[in-house]
């Protein structure tokens, strides 16, 4: 049926039942039925589909879907995305043919639907049409990964060095997405407070205050807060606490403002209803600036008591929050930590050396700030090649790294629970041979740092090392939950999920990242082109693939696009461009236009010359990355069932588990 073909009518809505194909959809069973036999299908995958079967070859927008399954709900495309995913595995979908895909349109239903007076009672549940498996559901944060799989994540982070290290979220300010999930009861942002002083020279000051403010909340169990990075976001900015509260998901918002006078310093503090705009709580505090931190205290234990109160009732009050004696601190040192932390995330240029400068004299002053020691060890980090560094401020790794580990080790011994040293330092501790400690120390950095988006999209990267894409999704989602206007976060997102798999999502995450910032656009064009190849859409492919700069990407997707369209002479002529070039990585290209042609003899000759070239790799995190996007590749799908792959596999991987026991010894 074609998009312009008059449509069927729409059917009745109160329907007992409809037929298409094999099927039958039972609605007062709330059950899909494949010849009298139950396929297992989730309630709102369920509404879905209905909606679309009630509406038959009429093309039914995005919008209109989501008004139609969440009416009166606030959700992400997401939510969508994955329900289209359950629905076609459902009906054996692998073609898209039945619910078909019309680019930035909507939905199309097309086979033919007759309604059904009476439905047997189904017999019991089928598995998903085609064998496919039932849709995997998205993972619950409830539980941690296990400690097997925190075992291998870290034999990833030794085999890899201190390369995974240089993840990292710089702020954005770009928009964010039109449609959120709705947010949770217990989450909040936490702006900078504002510099109300004389002289307008305490900006460092509110934005201090601030920060540890949140930090002391994150610790709650049970609260989800904002990162500072899309907290901070808005700073400047004249948005109402709606509009924040909207942007960022949170159903509070926690505002403030500082004035300091001489030694003494207020500070004015309110809870806001994200959805109202109504003040839950507020109160001014005007205290000697020595007693800032018992302040910061009281604040964050108010504030955590009363979203206890309002979601939890009274009785529960004060249970959350553990409140621990403020160390005394000195003034000089903490003032020039905050003036660090100000430097180090503004990154401009010069910013991180002047950072590193004032976190030194901080603990010149003090040497017991934990956090400065931290903090020291991440501009060292950067220092060493996060974002290219300028000539005059990179460190070499021989440098670099033990400064870091020094610097981390008395970051430890001051402050044991801090989720990013644990996690930094579980490396050194792995090899140097103790595993079952770094593997301690990491899990303890997965239960403290739940709420830190840094630490869950570093260990989501390491999941995607060992070759786990189903757990670095659910990890870097919470990454991108925690800090939703970055754009790092998102494009990782996407990643995972082409890694595992679920291709719409990754386009969706993908659309989410541009809408932030549409400089990321380009960055992820050719996974956008990979996928919409994979689902047989090759105008949208082919219209993608004419963005793409000349290069590796861009061969591929003309050798690819090519051979579909019987332009054999184009085709030819961009696979020629492949064997010619002189990167390792033309291979990794080669391959998959091989096999997308269906050879699979030339794919498995160009598979053999990859891992040669990527085994002896001085890379190693390339070397990795190489080998899992063979893996994970959806063109290389059709080579899975060949004896030889198998085979390739296990050979890759003992040579690659070889080399990187040569290099830890």
């Amino acid at each position: 049926m074609e998009e312009n073909a008059a449509p069927q009518q729409d059917v009745a809505d109160e329907s007992p039942a409809y037929a298409f194909g094999p099927f039958t959809l039972a609605v007062d069973q709330g059950a899909l039925l494949r010849d009298g036999v139950s396929v297992p299908l989730r309630p709102k995958s369920f509404d879905v589909l209905l909606y679309l079967v009630r509406h038959p070859g009429r093309l039914v927008r995005r919008e209109e879907l989501l008004a139609a399954a969440w009416p009166g709900v606030l959700v992400t495309d997401d939510s969508l995305t994955q329900c289209l995913i359950e629905i076609r595995k459902a009906l054996g979908d692998r073609e898209r043919k039945i619910v078909r895909t019309v680019p930035r349109r909507g939905y199309l239903f097309d086979l033919a639907v007759r309604v059904v007076e009476r439905v047997e009672k189904p017999g019991q549940p089928a598995a998903a049409a085609q064998h496919d498996p039932p849709a995997a559901l998205p993972r619950s944060f409830a539980r941690l990964p296990s400690r097997w799989t925190v075992a291998a994540l870290l034999v990833l982070a030794v085999a890899v060095g201190a390369t995974w290290w240089r993840a990292g979220a710089h702020p954005e300010t770009a928009d964010p997405p039109l449609r959120e999930r709705g947010p949770a009861g217990m989450s909040i942002a936490v702006l900078p407070f504002v510099d109300m002083s004389p002289e307008g020279d305490q900006e460092y000051l509110g934005d201090g205050i601030a920060e540890e403010i949140l930090n002391l909340l994150a610790q709650v169990q049970g609260l989800t807060v904002i990162a500072r990075t899309s907290s901070f976001s808005f700073k400047g900015e004249k948005a109402d606490i709606g509009t924040i509260a909207r942007r960022l998901n949170v159903a509070h918002v926690l505002e403030g403002s500082v004035r300091k006078a001489g030694e003494r310093v207020r500070v004015t503090a309110q809870l806001v209803d994200g959805a109202s705009g109504a003040h839950i709580w507020s109160q001014t505090f005007d205290e000697r600036l020595q007693d800032i931190f018992a302040t910061q205290d009281a604040i964050a234990r108010n504030v955590a008591t009363v979203l206890q109160e309002r979601l939890l009732g009274a009785a529960e009050a004060g249970r959350l929050y553990d409140s621990k004696p403020a160390k005394p601190i000195d003034l000089q040192a903490w003032e020039a930590y905050l003036r660090g932390k100000y430097f180090y995330g503004r990154r401009m240029q010069g910013d991180v050396l002047r950072a590193q400068q004032h976190f030194e004299q901080a603990l010149a002053k003090d040497p017991g700030l934990a956090v400065a020691w931290v903090a020291l060890a991440a501009t060292y980090n950067v220092r060493m090649g996060d974002a290219a560094p300028a000539d005059e401020e990179y460190l070499a790794p021989e440098v670099a790294l033990p400064l870091m580990k020094e610097a981390l080790g008395k970051a430890l011994a001051l402050d044991p629970g801090n989720p990013e040293a644990l996690l930094r330092m579980s490396w050194f501790i792995a090899a140097a041979g103790d595993r079952e400690g770094a593997i301690d120390q990491m899990e303890q950095a997965m239960r403290s740092g739940r709420n830190h988006a840094l630490v869950q999209s570093m260990l989501g990267g390491l999941a995607l090392g060992i070759g786990d894409p189903l757990t670095a999704a659910a990890l870097q989602r919470r990454a991108a939950m925690l800090d939703p206007v970055s754009t790092v976060h998102l494009t990782n997102l996407g990643h995972f999920l082409y890694a595992a798999g679920r291709l719409d999502e990754a386009d969706s995450a993908f659309l989410r990242a541009a809408e932030l910032n549409p400089e990321t656009a380009a960055e992820n064009l050719g996974a956008r082109v990979w996928i919409a190849i994979h689902h047989q859409e090759f105008a949208v492919a082919a219209e993608l693939g004419a963005q793409l700069p000349p290069g590796l990407e861009r061969d591929q997707a003309e050798a690819m696009l090519g051979f579909q369209s019987g332009e054999r002479e184009a085709a030819d002529a961009a696979l020629a461009r492949l064997l010619q070039s002189p990167e390792a990585a033309a291979a990794v290209s080669l391959v998959q236009v091989y096999a997308f042609r269906g050879e699979a003899g030339e794919a498995f000759r160009w598979i053999g010359r990859a891992t040669d070239h990527l085994v002896s790799y001085g890379d190693r995190w390339w070397s990795r990355h190489a080998f899992f996007e063979f893996r994970a590749s959806p063109f290389l799908l059709p080579l899975h069932d060949d004896p030889r792959w198998a085979d390739w596999l296990a050979e890759t991987r003992q040579r690659l588990h070889r080399k990187e026991d040569e290099r830890v010894a």
